[in-house]
C-alpha cells in the first residue's frame, strides 16, 4: 500500500497531490457541513412558512409589502395620530404642570430619513432640579416617540436652588 501511494505521488507530482487533497477536502466539507446546513434550512423553511418580500428602497413604509413584517411594526410605532402642534402643546403643558418657566422654545424639522420626520426641540427652562427631572420623566413617559438628546444644567451659585437648563429633545413622527 505504501509503495502504491509513493508511486501515485511521483506520477501526480506536487500540483496533482495538492489538487487531490483539495478534491477530498471539498467532498468532506460538502458532506459534513453544507448538506446538514441545507437540511436544517429546509426544515426551518417548512416550520416558518414563506417569507414576506422586503420593500424596495424609498417605498412607502405603510405599503402592504411590509405591513406584516417587523419593519412595518417599527413604522406603526410612530403613527400616533397626533398632530405635531398637539404634541408640542402637550410638552408645554407638562412643563407648566411641573412648575417650570419656559422662556422660549425652538422647534425645527431635521433631516427626514427612511419615512420618519425628526422635530428637534430646544427648550431653555428655569426651575429646580426635581422640577426639571419630573418634566423630563413625564415627557418621555407620555410621548413614547420623544427622545432626550442633551441636557445642560447651570446654577448661578452653589447655594441657588434655581437651575437654568437647556434641554434638547427630538420628536420622531411618521412622514405625512
Amino acid at each position: 500500500m505504501k509503495l502504491k501511494l509513493e508511486q501515485l505521488g511521483r506520477q501526480l507530482g506536487v500540483i496533482g497531490l495538492v489538487a487531490a487533497v483539495g478534491i477530498v477536502a471539498t467532498v468532506v466539507f460538502q458532506l459534513g457541513v453544507v448538506s446538514p446546513l441545507e437540511e436544517k434550512a429546509a426544515r426551518l423553511e417548512e416550520q416558518g412558512g414563506a417569507r414576506q418580500p422586503v420593500a424596495a428602497k424609498g417605498a412607502d413604509p405603510r405599503s402592504p409589502v411590509i405591513s406584516g413584517s417587523r419593519i412595518g411594526e417599527f413604522y406603526r410605532f410612530f403613527e400616533t395620530g397626533e398632530r405635531i402642534e398637539d404634541s408640542l402643546a402637550r410638552i408645554s403643558g407638562i412643563a407648566a404642570a411641573a412648575g417650570l418657566q419656559l422662556r422660549a422654545a425652538d422647534y425645527r424639522l431635521s433631516d427626514p430619513r427612511a419615512g420618519l420626520e425628526r422635530y428637534e426641540i430646544s427648550l431653555p427652562v428655569q426651575g429646580t432640579y426635581s422640577q426639571i427631572r419630573l418634566f423630563l420623566e413625564t415627557c418621555l413617559r407620555e410621548l413614547p416617540t420623544l427622545s432626550l438628546d442633551r441636557t445642560v444644567l447651570r446654577r448661578k451659585s452653589a447655594n441657588d436652588a434655581r437651575i437654568d437648563a437647556e434641554i434638547v429633545m427630538t420628536l420622531h413622527r411618521l412622514k405625512q
